[in-house]
């Protein structure tokens, strides 16, 4: 008898717990389809493509480049119940050579840059491309190789030296004419950023000292020693 009253207790106690149990449980507020899908967006930037409720749970998939991703979400928790990824999907790009190829037939000049990047799940190929007059920037769909974008900068034209130095010869015939004598030494020297000849005479009695702007041919100064 005795053992038959602890018996009825075990059980009527199981019995309260299991209750207790699907009570606490059922009484949980459960998670809407949009924050589901909210929780799986918010880990993968990608498409939810497939979307079920099946035994309180979320079953989704969701589409990115390299492949789909497929999600559970437990409806009254919304805990991530599981992550898996699917076969991969083979993504076709053009190959490096094949887009040179495509962009040596729409421009000329040589290729200076070849990148490619992905932008918005879309994958481009960005190029420079360089010749005697500009600088061109083509961004090409990598899958395709159509060409999406293209910018043109006109190279600024480098100017040419026109003016060279004198040399040592004609800077001694502008010396002599400035001074007749004999011609003792003859320098080149740079004086505040600015080149000049340095021609030294000799005439009968004394020595000039003739600076000459080696540029112009300009007589700046005549210095006298005895």
């Amino acid at each position: 008898m005795k053992r038959f009253g602890m018996g009825a207790a075990l059980f009527i106690l199981v019995v309260i717990i299991a209750w207790q149990f699907l009570v606490v449980t059922s009484s949980g507020e459960a998670i809407s389809e949009a924050e589901a899908k909210k929780i799986a967006t918010d880990r993968f930037n990608g498409k939810i493509v497939h979307f079920e409720l099946k035994d309180d749970i979320y079953d989704m998939t969701i589409q990115l480049t390299m492949g789909k991703y497929y999600i559970k979400i437990d409806r009254f928790s919304g805990d991530v119940l599981d992550i898996s990824r699917g076969e991969e999907e083979k993504v076709q790009r053009l190959s490096t050579d094949e887009i040179k190829r495509i962009i040596q037939k729409e421009q000329d000049g040589k290729i200076e840059d070849l990148k490619m990047r992905i932008k918005n799940q879309v994958a481009y190929y960005d190029a420079v491309v360089e010749n005697s007059e500009n600088k061109v920037f083509i961004t090409l769909n990598a899958a395709s190789g159509e060409i999406v974008n293209k910018k043109e900068e006109k190279k600024t034209p480098v100017k040419e030296e026109t003016t060279k130095n004198l040399t040592k010869e004609e800077a001694v015939k502008i010396a002599l004419k400035t001074v007749q004598g004999k011609v003792d030494d003859v320098d080149l020297e740079e004086l505040n950023g600015q080149l000049y000849y340095f021609v030294e005479i000799e005439t009968d009695d004394k020595e000039a000292d003739i600076q000459i702007n080696a540029i112009t041919g300009e007589v700046k100064s005549i210095e006298w020693d005895d």
